[in-house]
């Protein structure tokens, strides 16, 4: 491997077999009928990592609108929606901060969002997902994360083939 440390613009130069194989964090978010449904992650995510993309399914078997979804990173699960609010979002700057909720998936389907090559710092949080429905209806959902490791070193072939990055 070559020597040195890559910064993070160099980081996301490299190509994609560089950065190892890829694999998904995701929870279950149960059902919930007509309220906000607030769920902690099992698993802590990586300190740092690349996000490649998320697949949301959920399934309602009356909902005739869109069902709305935030995805955050924190310590714990929001007690509401006020402090669901005060946590980081998983995908920064794609909404403003007065408001809860980013994301609005298919509710029968998959939803699958690809989000290039993303470096995520998350200091050992978990996800923390909160979702709703436009109606009063029952409704289920599962949220994924495709992630993979953030390269450390630069290949020996790459330095080889191209020289230094």
């Amino acid at each position: 491997m070559g020597k040195g440390k890559l910064n993070p613009n160099q980081v996301m130069q490299l190509p994609d077999c560089c950065f190892g194989p890829r694999w998904w964090i995701g929870e279950y978010m149960g059902s919930s009928t007509g309220v906000a449904y607030t769920r902690k992650g099992q698993e802590l995510l990586p300190q740092r990592f690349v996000l490649w993309g998320i697949l949301v399914s959920s399934r309602s078997p009356a909902c005739l609108e869109a069902l709305r979804l935030t995805i955050r990173l924190a310590g714990d699960v929001a007690a509401d929606t006020a402090a669901a609010k005060l946590q980081d979002r998983l995908l920064d700057g794609i909404s403003t901060a007065d408001i809860l909720y980013e994301l609005y998936v298919n509710q029968n389907g998959v939803d699958w969002i690809n989000c290039g090559r993303q470096l995520i710092e998350s200091r050992g949080r978990r996800l923390s997902l909160v979702s709703n429905g436009d109606q009063v209806i029952a409704y289920e959902m599962t949220v994924g994360i495709l992630v993979s490791a953030v390269p450390t070193e630069i290949p020996d072939w790459l330095v080889n083939a191209r020289g230094v990055l």
